[in-house]
């Protein structure tokens, strides 16, 4: 039986458009619950300051494919709405495409980035209608259906808020894991697990010219846009996430056992928004505390507001803690500090400057119904406060039916991990 319900990757919206939020809450439960729920019977623009995070499901059971939502939370947990994301348009036919997510996939799927630039959300899915796509058994829209990059706008009210304009025979028969983008016109880079039908030349990270060639985005309805299959930025197998940092990089995270045998955190070595061939050209960044990890979500902070990558930067990231094993999953940091770790001083395998990784907090584990090995984050979003405080929100899902997910709150001047908001079983 498909899951009924997936609160994914959850982004922050800010009024710094420099100060990219990265996260993503995994979840699959019949009922998203919140503390309250602020009367809004029309979709309005989000706010600043609140978290959005990416549903997929709802009440209802659904033969594998399953339907997406933007729901809007204060930092506090208090439910604001809730935007449905279309999935009735024609497959394959012009302008908009669908968009699901595929319910029975890794857990993994589902992330929500934000644009470079502050305006809009990114996130990736299954070019279908919801249950079985319309296609007769054996066949399935997780075998055989195109992929989707969708660019949302910030307001759910306006006629184009959301573009799927982006799709094509990338990631087929495994997981689109999600994306990032410039900008509301792109251009748009995508990140995945091997593609199955496609072979090794389709997987990794891949960059998307466009119609137009220089990776612009056509508006929704435009008649007469094609299938894209992207073109191969890192051939890397096992590709777990990715973001544009504050320094208008593209970065991608990645589990172990990759082509490059470290799991952590990557970036091109040909030019920081890669748009051409480039498979095998990873540079690493920072790698994670074991070679078994599995990194999701990541925040690049800037800690000086200078928007380079200097003394004093830090970088964030959760493990899963699944392939590790006990005491491996939870949020972890590394400082930049080109005088202690650079030079001779570098850590093997990473760029130089970069210290070695810092476990620092973890999630609920004895206080679940059913304790794991690990609580299993899996997203993160993150800004530098006025005070110049790093604030993060984690998620936690362990894939356990039963057990709670949960956004949490960290900031690390005070220390200490606090529950946002939590989606469990109805009635448990």
């Amino acid at each position: 039986m498909a899951r009924n319900i997936s609160t994914k990757w959850l982004d922050r919206t800010i009024n710094r458009p420099k100060r990219l939020a990265r996260g993503r809450l995994a979840a699959w439960r019949p009922r998203l619950r919140f503390d309250s729920l602020e009367a809004r019977e029309m979709p309005a623009a989000f706010s600043p300051g609140n978290l959005i995070i990416l549903q997929a499901g709802d009440n209802n059971q659904y033969a594998t494919q399953g339907p997406l939502f933007l729901n809007e939370i204060t930092p506090g947990g208090s439910s604001v709405q809730q935007a449905a994301i279309n999935n009735t348009n024609a497959v394959g036919g012009t302008g908009n495409q669908p968009i699901t997510i595929d319910l029975t996939a890794a857990a993994g799927n589902g992330q929500l980035n934000r644009t470079f630039d502050g305006t809009g959300l990114v996130f990736g899915g299954v070019d279908s209608s919801v249950n079985n796509g319309g296609l007769t058994l054996p066949q399935t829209p997780t075998g055989t259906s195109n992929r989707v990059i969708a660019v949302a706008g910030s307001d759910p009210a306006a006629g184009n808020f959301v573009n799927t304009t982006t799709y094509g025979p990338f990631y087929i028969g495994d997981d689109n894991r999600g994306g990032v983008a410039e900008g509301l016109s792109g251009p748009v880079w995508s990140f995945g697990h091997p593609n199955q039908a496609g072979g090794a030349v389709s997987q990794g990270v891949l960059y998307f010219p466009g119609p137009n060639g220089d990776g612009s985005l056509q508006p929704p309805g435009t008649a007469g846009i094609v299938a894209q299959s992207g073109v191969q930025v890192s051939s890397q197998t096992n590709i777990r996430g990715g973001f544009i940092g504050f320094d208008n990089r593209v970065y991608w995270t990645t589990a172990g056992s990759t082509s490059l045998g470290l799991a952590g955190i990557y970036t091109s070595t040909v030019k920081a928004l890669p748009t051409g061939n480039s498979p095998g050209l990873d540079q690493p960044v920072v790698k994670a505390l074991f070679a078994a990890s599995k990194v999701g979500g990541m925040f690049l902070a800037d800690m000086n507001g200078d928007g380079v990558v200097d003394n004093g930067d830090r970088i964030y990231l959760v493990d899963d803690g699944t392939v590790g094993g006990a005491g491996t999953g939870g949020l972890y940091m590394s400082v930049f500090d080109s005088a202690r770790w650079g030079g001779g001083s570098a850590i093997a395998g990473q760029s130089a400057g970069w210290s070695p990784m810092v476990r620092i907090a973890e999630g609920v584990i004895d206080g679940q119904p059913l304790p794991q090995n690990s609580a299993q984050l899996r997203g993160l979003a993150g800004t530098v406060l006025a005070d110049g405080t790093v604030q993060l929100y984690a998620t936690e899902f362990d894939n356990i039916a039963g057990n709670n997910s949960y956004v949490f709150s960290w900031n690390d001047n005070t220390g200490g991990v606090s529950r946002v908001a939590s989606a469990n079983i109805s009635g448990s």
